[in-house]
């Protein structure tokens, strides 16, 4: 491991190719010791979400009423009527575009067989579990197959301070963005592109079904720069696998995007929803964001252009002062990789939008970004990025030093 990280090809590739194979093609030591720690990140985000398996029950507490309306009467249509469902634009009193039924979805599945109140809760704990799986996979990825690294990636990764909280609100379309870290490993896993191309497709497909919005447009936009920079300064191989890749995976995804995306359109050309809200962050409100611990739902910013408040909910994305050690040790004492460079082109998104100098207001003139109103969602994958950077520290700290195995669980403690 001291070796591959070291060296130049490591540190001028994604990762070598072999790290893919650890988990498809292991030995049975191997695999048992990763289904091990696999299994450890599992029991950790059943605990640590045990709360949110009963939330649903808690009907007109923020948006949870309106997420289980939203359900309740779709499948009220075909249970008691015989008639599948369709778009209902009076949803919630005139919201257009929240009414499109993904039937697609982890969210239609869950809510069909459990109803509204259980299947909501259903849908939390699926995407957290995807969000394991593929935190772990992305980590033996990026850390040259280092389970301990990929174990700490698991696990603090699904918990998200972010998406706590607004899962907590009730916006729970937003949980989709856990599917994420699954999509960059299948895109960095381009040496394989038709299988990985396929899973991706089809992955992306049930994400765009659950939300098209937000987390969507905006994984999206990443992970199409990400290919443009692959696409440019890769060999010749790689060209071929990215395009390979992305034919498989938009062949896979289209049957699920289509019937959501063809109606969208033609309500989102008489509805048109261009945000309205200007608002540049303080450098003391980011700090306080992404730096102070807040453990309760309350109003935290008055937004002078919307005439209401940002809560907790929409401000709050801690990062905790050890994986931020870790973080700025992977970057100064090593050396930045991608993930650093793409943590600062999010951050920047997300200073504001009321002045010409922040990006944000630019792209917010461009559909569909301009429906887009709270833009500081986007720290959804500052948060994201940010986990890969402390992995990737911890990971040099391992690599580095002989530790037992006590020494090693402390430090991941």
């Amino acid at each position: 491991a001291n070796s591959c990280a070291s060296s130049p090809q490591f540190a001028t590739t994604v990762a070598e190719p072999r790290t893919h194979r650890v988990m498809t093609n292991p030995s049975g030591r191997l695999f048992r010791a990763h289904s091990t720690l696999l299994a450890v990140a599992v029991g950790i985000t059943l605990l640590w979400s045990f709360p949110f398996w009963f939330s649903a029950g808690k009907t007109g507490s923020f948006d949870w009423g309106f997420m289980e309306n939203l359900w309740e009467v779709r499948w009220k249509s075909l249970r008691d009527y015989g008639q599948w469902p369709a778009h209902n634009p009076w949803q919630g009193g005139g919201l257009p575009e929240s009414s499109f039924p993904g039937f697609l979805s982890v969210q239609a599945v869950a809510t069909l067989l459990l109803g509204a109140k259980a299947g909501l809760s259903a849908f939390i704990l699926v995407y957290l579990m995807i969000g394991v799986v593929g935190f772990y996979k992305l980590g033996l990825r990026l850390f040259n197959g280092d389970g301990s690294a990929a174990l700490f990636l698991s696990v603090v990764g699904p918990a998200s301070p972010a998406l706590a909280l607004h899962l907590a609100a009730g916006h729970l379309v937003f949980v989709n963005v856990l599917a994420w870290p699954a999509l960059l490993y299948f895109f960095l896993s381009s040496e394989r592109p038709t299988a990985n191309g396929i899973k991706a497709g089809l992955l992306f497909g049930i994400v765009f079904n659950d939300t098209p919005f937000y987390t969507t447009l905006y994984g999206t936009l990443i992970l199409a720069v990400g290919f443009v920079v692959r696409f440019v300064t890769g060999p010749a191989a790689t060209r071929r696998d990215l395009l390979r890749f992305t034919l498989c995976a938009a062949m896979a995804a289209l049957p699920f995007i289509l019937p959501v995306v063809v109606p969208l359109v033609g309500m989102a050309t008489d509805y048109q929803r261009v945000a309205n809200t200007p608002v540049s962050f303080s450098a003391g409100t980011l700090l306080a964001a992404y730096f102070r611990p807040v453990t309760e739902l309350k109003v935290s910013l008055f937004v002078t252009s919307m005439k209401s408040n940002w809560g907790t909910w929409e401000m709050c994305a801690y990062l905790g002062f050890g994986a931020t050690a870790f973080w700025f040790g992977g970057l100064f004492l090593h050396r930045a990789r991608w993930f650093h460079a793409a943590l600062f082109g999010v951050f920047v998104f997300t200073i504001g939008n009321a002045h010409w100098w922040e990006p944000m207001q630019w792209l917010m003139k461009v559909p569909p970004f301009s429906s887009q109103q709270s833009f500081n969602r986007l720290r959804l994958f500052v948060q994201l990025l940010f986990f890969l950077g402390a992995g990737w520290g911890l990971h040099q700290f391992l690599v580095n030093r002989t530790l037992s195995a006590v020494k090693k669980t402390l430090v991941l403690i």
